[in-house]
């Protein structure tokens, strides 16, 4: 295991929990990013519409919530983020939530990514020297768990915060 991300899903309405689940098994678990290519999240999960997809509470304009198709799946780009962070690898495109998602104060405050087919996107490059491999699923009491495998080359991340507005610096 080269590295790992883990978030909470424990409370979430069994709609969010039906599209956390789906994503995990059946969009995200077992791809192969090969060496210098770019992995985007939007890509692997595909279409949403007509996709099989629970509607569940989204951010919509930075402050309303409202139901849509594959709500939730947020979850996981937030969990795949994690272990790409722990992983070192480089991002091209992240962006946190409008709002604080309290289901993600568990394993890393202010660690997220959120998506949204279209408009936002998760994506980073695999700058290690060989294939990733990607497994997600569910562990424990309503855990979603992310793991690269890959060749260990030593790299290391250090992460300084979390900043909240009353306790940003001038940096």
């Amino acid at each position: 295991e080269l590295a790992e991300g883990k978030t909470t899903f424990w409370g979430s309405s069994p709609e969010r929990e039906f599209n956390i689940e789906k994503a995990l098994t059946e969009k995200f678990n077992g791809i192969v990013i090969p060496a210098g290519a770019e992995f985007s999240y939007v890509e692997f999960l595909g279409t949403i519409e007509g996709g099989g997809w629970k509607q569940a509470y989204t951010i919509f304009q930075g402050t309303k919530l409202e139901k849509a198709p594959a709500g939730g799946v947020c979850q996981v780009s937030t969990t795949i983020y994690r272990a790409a962070l722990d992983a070192a690898l480089e991002f091209t495109e992240q962006r946190p939530h409008s709002l604080y998602v309290v289901y993600y104060n568990d394993y890393g405050d202010g660690l997220d990514a959120t998506v949204f087919p279209g408009e936002q996107d998760l994506k980073f490059v695999n700058n290690t020297p060989n294939n990733l491999l990607l497994i997600t699923k569910e562990e424990g009491y309503y855990e979603a768990v992310a793991r690269f495998y890959g060749e260990d080359d030593g790299r290391e991340t250090t992460l300084i915060g979390p900043y909240t507005a009353s306790n940003q610096t001038e940096e």
